[in-house]
C-alpha cells in the first residue's frame, strides 16, 4: 500500500537529525536562560506560534496511517508529544455492480481534508484486486477514523490494462465510469464498492463521421455530466475508442442529471475535437437513439515550422529550446456542435517548433491562439493568447513552410541575499519559489487554472555568500503574479524554514533585487514519535505547520476561502524515534 500526502513544499529536502559536528553546549550552564542542553543542543522557549504537525509512517509500517495533530503542545523545555493514532482498516473488493461474484482491478483513493486549516489534503491510495470472490479482500486501507461530521471521499478509477473480461452480456469493468462516494469510517470496516450505483448504467451510443459520412476511427469518446442539476460538469463516462465505422458506446449513470456532454477527441491524430452540448438520455438500456457526430469539411494538417524566440542577457534574441508550444483555432459549429483543433509541440534546440496546423486558404488565413511555455530556468517568459497567422500550403510541395518568428518577453531576474539572525550569508540554502495565495485565490478560475500549468523556476540553491538568482514570469496569462519563496536551510543546520512572500516581479521584465532577506532566530524542540502502543517509530516524517493567522490572504477571493498552512519542519526520526524540531521563532 503507498500512502501520500499531496504537499505543493515536497520538492525541499528531509532534514535529518544530525545538526552538525559542532556540539553548542555540554551542560545546561552553556546554554542561554531557560534553555536546557542534551546532546550537545540546547532546547526549549518555544517561540508563541500556533503550530500544528503531520506525521507520515514509513512505508514498512503497513500499520500506520498519516496522522494530522491540530494543535502541538511544546513544553518549556522544548519536547513535543508526537504520536501516530491507532488507524482502522477499511476492507473489500471493487465489483461492477453490487452482488457480482468476481472483483476488479481498480485504483482506490481515500481522500479527505486535513484537521489543519490551509493544510493540503489526506489522501491514502490502495490497488484492488481482480478475481476476488465474496468474503475475500481485494483492497486493504488503513486510514485514520473520521471524527463527527467528517467523511472520506472514496474515489474508485477502474484499471483498464489488467480488468479480466467480464461474463457474457454484462459490461465490463473496463467500460465502467469512475466512482465517487462517500464513506464515514467509524471502526473497522468491509464494503464492496460497486462501479455501477443501485440505479445501474445507461448507454450513450452513436458514429463519429467526417463531411463525407465516413467513418473516423481512433477518435476518444467521454461524456461530461452533473451530479444533479446543480452540481458542477465533471466526467461522467467510461471512455470509449471508435471503431472502424466511427461507432462507440459508453456508459453513464442513471442517478445522474439526464443532460450530458459529448466530447470526441483526436488522440494521436491530427484532427479537431467536437464537443456537443446538451444531450439528454433518458433512463433505460437504450432510450436514447444513435448520436450522429459529424466533423465538419476541413484542410489536411499540414507541418510548419514555428521558430520561437526569447531575448537573451546581452539585449538580443536566443532560440527558446524545450519550450512547450500550443495552438488553438475554432472551426465553427456544425449542427450546434463546438468544432476545435488543438495541437501541441516542443522547441528544438534551434526554437523550431514542428506544429501540424490546418492551414488557411488563398482566398483567407487561418489565425491560431498560441501558448508558450519555456523551460523553468529560461530568461524569456511565458506567452498567453498570442497569434500566429498560417496562410495555405506551398502549392508545389504540399508543406507548410515557416511562420512568422514567436517572439516572448522577458522573466524578471530575481536575486537577494539570504542571511542567518546574527547578520551571516547561509550557504547551500534552497530557494523554492512558488505562486503565492495572495495570487492564486484572488484570480479568476481560468487564470488559476493555467497557473497550475506554468514551469515554475527551478529551485536554485544559494552560494558561499548567501546570494540566489531565479527568473520569474511577471504575469499569468495576463493577470499580475505574486510569488513566496521558500527558504530552507540545508540539512544539519540550526537556522528554521522561512519564507519571503508576496514577491511581484516588474512588469517590464527588468530585475528585481529583494536586497537581504533574514531568517529568523530558531528555537529547538524534540520529541520521540511513538504509535499507538507507545513504541518508538524510526524513520517516520514530521511536518510541522505554523498555521496563518492573517486574513488578508483571501482578499477578494471567493466564500470558503481559508489561509494556508505554511510548513516549517520537514524532519525524519532516528532509530530510536527521536527527532530534533528546528522552530522558527520571529
Amino acid at each position: 500500500m503507498r500512502r501520500h500526502l499531496t504537499l505543493i513544499l515536497l520538492a525541499a529536502c528531509v532534514r535529518e537529525n544530525s545538526l552538525g559536528p559542532a556540539p553548542e553546549c555540554t551542560t545546561s550552564k552553556d546554554c542561554r536562560s531557560g534553555l536546557e542542553c542534551m546532546v550537545g543542543l540546547c532546547y526549549g522557549d518555544p517561540p508563541k506560534l500556533d503550530f500544528a504537525a503531520v506525521l507520515v509512517p514509513p512505508d514498512d509500517r503497513s500499520d500506520l496511517t498519516v496522522t494530522d495533530i491540530q494543535s502541538m503542545s511544546i513544553a518549556k523545555d522544548g519536547e513535543a508529544s508526537l504520536a501516530f493514532g491507532a488507524p482502522v482498516p477499511v476492507t473489500g473488493r471493487v465489483v461492477l455492480k453490487a452482488g457480482d461474484a468476481a472483483s476488479v482491478a481498480a485504483r482506490v483513493y481515500f481522500n479527505r481534508a486535513l484537521r489543519i486549516p490551509g493544510a493540503d489534503p489526506y489522501s491514502v491510495e490502495v490497488t484492488a484486486q481482480a478475481g476476488k470472490q465474496p468474503g475475500e479482500i481485494g483492497f486493504r486501507a488503513m486510514v485514520a477514523p473520521n471524527v463527527p461530521g467528517e467523511a472520506y471521499d472514496v474515489v474508485v478509477l477502474p484499471d483498464d490494462g489488467t480488468i479480466q473480461s467480464a461474463p457474457a452480456g454484462e459490461t465490463p469493468a473496463a467500460l465502467a465510469p469512475p466512482l465517487k462516494t462517500r464513506l464515514e469510517v467509524t471502526g473497522q470496516m468491509r464494503v464492496d464498492l460497486a462501479l455501477q450505483d443501485a440505479a445501474g448504467l445507461k448507454t450513450i451510443g452513436g458514429r463519429v463521421v467526417d463531411a463525407a459520412s465516413r467513418g473516423m476511427p481512433g477518435i476518444s469518446v467521454t461524456a461530461w455530466g452533473r451530479r444533479t442539476p446543480a452540481s458542477p460538469m465533471e466526467l461522467a463516462s467510461s471512455q470509449a475508442t471508435t471503431a472502424i465505422d466511427g461507432s462507440f458506446v459508453v456508459y453513464v449513470p442513471v442517478s445522474w442529471d439526464d443532460t450530458f456532454d459529448v466530447l470526441c477527441a483526436p488522440g494521436t491524430l491530427h484532427a479537431p475535437t467536437l464537443r456537443r452540448r446538451g444531450v439528454v438520455v433518458l433512463d433505460g438500456a437504450y432510450a436514447l437513439p444513435a448520436l450522429l457526430l459529424r466533423y465538419p469539411s476541413y484542410p489536411r494538417a499540414v507541418r510548419y515550422e514555428l521558430p520561437v524566440l526569447g531575448p537573451d542577457n546581452a539585449g538580443g534574441n536566443r532560440a527558446a529550446d524545450g519550450a512547450k508550444v500550443t495552438l488553438r483555432t475554432p472551426l465553427g459549429a456544425t449542427a450546434g456542435d463546438e468544432v476545435t483543433y488543438e495541437t501541441q509541440a516542443t522547441a528544438d534546440s534551434a526554437g523550431i517548433a514542428a506544429v501540424w496546423l490546418i492551414p488557411g486558404s488563398i482566398d483567407l488565413n487561418r489565425t491560431y491562439g498560441v501558448d508558450v511555455l519555456p523551460l523553468p530556468n529560461a530568461p524569456h517568459a511565458a506567452a498567453w493568447n498570442q497569434t500566429v497567422v498560417v496562410g495555405p500550403p506551398n502549392a508545389s510541395t504540399g508543406d507548410g513552410g515557416v511562420l512568422a518568428d514567436l517572439e516572448l518577453g522577458r522573466r524578471a531576474y530575481v536575486t537577494g541575499l539570504v542571511k542567518d539572525a546574527r547578520g551571516v550569508p547561509v550557504e547551500n540554502l534552497l530557494v523554492v519559489p512558488q505562486l503565492s495565495p495572495f495570487f492564486t485565490n484572488a484570480t479568476t478560475p481560468d487564470v488559476r487554472a493555467r497557473a497550475w500549468t506554468i514551469g515554475l523556476p527551478q529551485n536554485v540553491t544559494t552560494d558561499r555568500g548567501g546570494h540566489f538568482a531565479l527568473y520569474l514570469d511577471p504575469s499569468v496569462a495576463g493577470a499580475t503574479a505574486f510569488y513566496d519563496l521558500d527558504l530552507v536551510p540545508p540539512s544539519g543546520s540550526r537556522d528554521p524554514r522561512w519564507s519571503h512572500d508576496r514577491v511581484m516581479p516588474p512588469a517590464n521584465g527588468d530585475g528585481l533585487n529583494l536586497g537581504d532577506l533574514a531568517l529568523p532566530r530558531s528555537s529547538l524542540a524534540y520529541a520521540i514519535v511513538k504509535d499507538s502502543t507507545g513504541q518508538p517509530v524510526a524513520d517516520a516524517e514530521v511536518r510541522v505547520y505554523v498555521r496563518s493567522q492573517d486574513p488578508t490572504v483571501c482578499n477578494g477571493a471567493p466564500a470558503g476561502c481559508v489561509p494556508p498552512a505554511r510548513l516549517r519542519v520537514l524532519a525524519k526520526t532516528n532509530s530510536d524515534g527521536f527527532v530534533t524540531l528546528v522552530l522558527p521563532s520571529p
